[in-house]
């Protein structure tokens, strides 16, 4: 579009056409009561003054606008106004292959502001030339970028052979290729912004179609399709450690951790089909040394009570039924283990004598001395108050006692087994002092027992 002229003297002429001396231009920020400059130079340096006034033939000198827009009152020299305009326009000069950007800015020649952005096409290239050809082209292109400064060149659709790259100088290069562009026989200097960077990219846009959110983190689910996981603060700490040890640290592992399982020297114990592996036991302490080296034996603990009152009836080697009845696991190889204590209910003052066993499937057993073939009785020495619980002794001989536990060996005993009924028994011994024997006293009994399984 053409230019209208525009007379760079302007004159101040009164409604018969005679020059007013003196008359004035005031330059406001357009919409406000704000002074604003004008300049008598065209790089904006010298301020004019404000308002400028005309000389005494009318002529105004110089004027030039920053780029912003102005107000402007022209009045004659008693400051009559003639006429106000708003806006007006803050122009650029276009000379000598130079803009003038003012308002602050750094002035900068056509050729810079047009090396921000080159077409390769507009110096020369194309997909139809010579690889000689695009070689001149690309280079032209490149060098309408000021070395130093960063640019971006356009590289329209096409395929272009070259066979020698351009020289980027010192120059910052980013080439933009537009939809379906190749480049034959060169690598170009800088950095490339494919035209497969486009919201056409499934990745692209599945990453896109996720909402971000706090302590969220995305990934793929497959191709094309992405979602968001949990990721909170301390996953992120377990993820910025540098070392697996770091990493124990933060999750409070101990050193036990790192060890291998197994039976091995060093392995943390681990348990198999059949229950704890065989280890060796020499390690352990405080254990008694005769079971040290006791492996794959087992324990079984079962407890009786007797709640009513019982009336001993019965002599050795029939008992008398107390507390009910419960099923045992009576292993083929082993010992039965049982601790007594009773409660006498209707005499108190007196020392009793009584036999305690177990009837298994039917059959009375009781503990026998080695010595005699007699069963071992248990006696309650001093005399103890009606209703309390007296832990008792076990006779070995007249004068000697020993704690109220009795054994059976089952395979000596040849007591059945597999899953038996078993059931606590007490007798008497109709004996020598007859004051001691406990046939005709009621009695609470408590009996625990103690399946030790040597199979």
């Amino acid at each position: 579009m053409a230019n209208r002229f525009a007379s760079p003297v302007f004159v101040a002429l009164d409604s018969n056409g005679d020059p007013i001396a003196g008359a004035k231009l005031t330059f406001y920020e357009s919409g406000t009561v704000n002074l604003a400059n004008t300049y008598s130079d065209d790089v904006l340096t010298t301020p004019n003054s404000n308002p400028v006034v005309a000389d005494g033939s009318g002529r105004f000198g110089s004027i030039f606008l920053q780029a912003i827009d102005y107000k402007v009152v022209y009045s004659d020299a008693d400051d009559a106004v003639i006429w106000t305009r708003d806006p007006v326009r803050g122009s650029t000069e276009i000379s000598s292959g130079s803009v003038i950007a003012t308002g602050g800015t750094t002035a900068r020649t056509l050729a810079d502001r047009a090396g921000d952005w080159v077409n390769v096409k507009d110096n020369g290239a194309d997909p139809a030339n010579s690889a000689a050809a695009n070689d001149t082209a690309f280079q032209a292109a490149v060098d309408r970028i000021t070395d130093g400064n960063d640019g971006f060149i356009v590289v329209p659709s096409g395929s272009y052979t070259l066979s020698t790259p351009p020289s980027a100088g010192t120059r910052n290069l980013i080439w933009i290729y537009l939809h379906g562009v190749t480049i034959t026989g060169v690598t170009l200097p800088g950095t490339i912004w494919p035209d497969d960077l486009s919201t056409s990219d499934p990745e692209l846009l599945a990453l896109a179609g996720l909402t971000s959110a706090a302590d969220k983190l995305p990934y793929f689910t497959g191709s094309g399709t992405a979602a968001l996981a949990d990721l909170p603060a301390f996953g992120r700490t377990l993820i910025a450690n540098t070392t697996a040890a770091l990493a124990r640290t933060d999750l409070a592992l101990g050193t036990a951790s790192i060890l291998n399982a197994g039976v091995a020297n060093g392995n943390v114990p681990q348990m198999d089909a059949t229950g704890y592996p065989a280890a060796d036991g020499s390690q352990l302490t405080n254990i008694i040394a005769a079971w040290a080296n006791i492996t794959g034996k087992k324990v079984y603990f079962y407890e009786f009570t007797d709640t009513s009152n019982t009336s001993i009836t019965t002599t050795v080697p029939t008992g008398t039924l107390l507390s009910s009845s419960q099923s045992v696991d009576i292993p083929t190889n082993g010992m039965i283990v049982f601790f007594t204590t009773i409660r006498i209910s209707n005499s108190s003052g007196v020392t009793w004598d009584y036999f305690a066993g177990l009837r298994i499937n039917g059959t009375d057993y009781f503990a026998y001395k080695s010595t005699n073939g007699t069963p071992f009785y248990t006696q309650i020495v001093n005399a103890v108050p009606t209703g309390t619980w007296e832990s008792s002794n076990d006779a070995i001989s007249g004068a000697s006692y020993a704690p109220s536990v009795k054994h059976l060996d089952i395979n000596a005993q040849g007591i059945s087994t597999g899953t038996q009924t078993v059931q606590p028994i007490v007798a008497s011994e109709n004996g020598t002092p007859s004051s001691e024997q406990v046939d005709g006293a009621t009695l609470t009994f408590r009996m625990k027992v103690m399946i030790l399984d040597m199979s």
